[in-house]
Parts: C-alpha cells; structure tokens; sequence
C-alpha cells in the first residue's frame, strides 16, 4: 500500500488498528536542505512515522534524544515502540482518536546525519517544522 493510501485511506484502518492493536500507520522519510546553526545550509533526510487518521488532530510526539520515530506496533515493525502503555488505543496518545507523529532527531540513533559539531534545539525545531509542512499538518500539539 502506497503512503497516500495509508494517509488518506478508509477508516477500516483504524478499526483494523483497534482489533489487532497493531497500526497500519506508514513510515516516510523527508529529503531537504535545512538551514542549520552550525552546519550552514545541509542536504538531511529525515524519518518519521504516523499514526492515526489523516484528518485527526496531530500529535507530534518527542522523548529524549535516544527516542526515534517508532512509537508504536505497525504492519511494517511489530516491536513495540519506545512509549508503551501511552501510546495505543486506550491510551493517553490513542491513535484510533489522533494522528500521532514520531520523528528522529538529526544526529540521533535513528538519523543518517552525523556530526562532529553540536545540533542545535533550534536545528531540530526546523527539521520537524519541514516534516510537518511535508505531511500538510497546519497545526499540532507537540507531546514529550
């Protein structure tokens, strides 16, 4: 199944979601040049994961730098994710209720980005500013 079928699909997939308490969810990866504090003008590609239906109100969910874009069971990776119990339906972060966004830090154990120089909040703040403009999201709550 295509990204645009699992962004835009039927609601069928969120109530495969309830019955399996697996997501469908989809992965992208964002391919950009970003300004960056210490980097000047950088190509980055960036992953992300979603959750939920297309029209939900957005979650973008951060944890520690150690965190990544995998919150959650999907179809493609059945481990877990790193916020068990939270998110989930039934959960505070429920995705049959909102679309929750994972994201991986530049420079973090997900990311293709390697540095020996720092990676700034305000790096970050831009990279996940890009990743929601990809996905048409005009406005989020951000949660970590």
């Amino acid at each position: 199944m295509t990204h645009s079928a699992l962004a835009r699909g039927p609601a069928g997939h969120v109530e495969a979601y309830c019955s399996t308490g697996i997501s469908p969810g989809f992965s992208g990866r964002l391919s950009s040049r970003i300004e960056l504090d210490h980097h000047a003008s950088q190509a980055v590609d960036v992953s992300y994961e979603v959750h939920g239906p297309e029209h939900a109100p957005a979650f973008v969910v951060l944890g520690g730098i150690s965190a990544g874009r995998h919150l959650a069971a999907t179809v493609a990776d059945a481990s877990p994710g790193w916020w068990p119990g939270v998110v989930g339906p039934g959960g505070a972060l429920d995705p049959t209720h909102h679309r929750l966004i994972g994201i991986d830090y530049l420079a973090g154990p997900g990311s293709t980005f390697r540095t020996t120089r720092p990676v700034t909040t305000h790096d970050q703040a831009r990279t996940i500013a890009r990743v929601l403009d990809d996905l048409g999201a005009p406005s989020i709550t951000n949660v970590g």
